[in-house]
């Protein structure tokens, strides 16, 4: 795609749409007046059971029925897990909005590398101003654990889209790859490179369908003097 930095879309395209790697191509839901028709509205994702997590470290509930509170955020219920956090869906009660609301396991808050590779990844994202890339909210820290509010989105990842729908159409490949690369070009341009791109960190937003690029974790970011840093 013209103006995007070939490697991060070379990369997803050779280990995620090689013969074999998933069941079809690749597919993007569209709406009216878009490339594609958006087949059924995407499902939310199916939430984990509300009870607190393993290993999570969470503040007093604010309100009865909440798995507790981080901070200013009503935590309602975990929406994803990872190898070093947790995703929940929660409220900003001080704007009234649902945020996703991802955290560090205390057991690897405890390492300072870890909490800045954490944290770059919201400062990667955070510089980005586009309709592809996640908006992130507020970065901070409360009780000794990093967290990253973002927006909360409806949909479902490409991975679990490609599981259910194994056969997509050309229409539906060719509107994915625009907007993914749409979105790289934006963080390109200010010097970011992605460096994780798969179908599990590209969300399907529901009803649109529109592409947003997530998880910034391996980002490289600029340095003060312009050159490129990360992991």
């Amino acid at each position: 795609a013209s103006g995007v930095g070939s490697a991060d879309l070379f990369c997803w395209h050779r280990s995620r749409l090689s013969p074999g790697s998933v069941p079809g191509a690749v597919m993007l839901s569209g709406t009216e007046g878009r490339t594609g028709a958006l087949p059924a509205t995407p499902p939310d994702p199916t939430p984990i059971p509300a009870v607190p997590p393993p290993g999570a470290r969470l503040q007093p509930p604010i309100e009865p029925g909440d798995l507790g509170s981080l901070g200013t955020y009503r935590v309602l219920q975990v929406i994803g897990r990872g190898g070093m956090g947790i995703v929940f869906l929660a409220v900003d009660t001080q704007l009234r909005r649902k945020v996703a609301l991802k955290t560090m396991l205390p057991k690897y808050a405890t390492s300072r590398a870890a909490r800045e590779r954490f944290l770059k990844e919201a400062r990667a994202a955070a510089a980005v101003t586009h309709d592809n890339v996640v908006i992130i909210y507020q970065v901070g820290e409360s009780g000794g654990i990093p967290f990253i509010a973002m927006e909360y989105l409806k949909g479902q990842s490409l991975e679990n889209y490609l599981h259910e729908n194994p056969a997509p159409s050309l229409p539906h490949l060719l509107r994915i790859v625009r907007e993914m690369a749409a979105g790289l070009a934006a963080s390109h341009e200010l010097g970011v490179i992605h460096r994780d791109v798969k179908p599990e960190n590209v969300w399907l937003e529901a009803p649109s369908g529109r592409v947003k690029l997530l998880d910034f974790g391996l980002a490289r970011a600029p340095t003060e003097d312009g050159a490129a840093s990360g992991t």
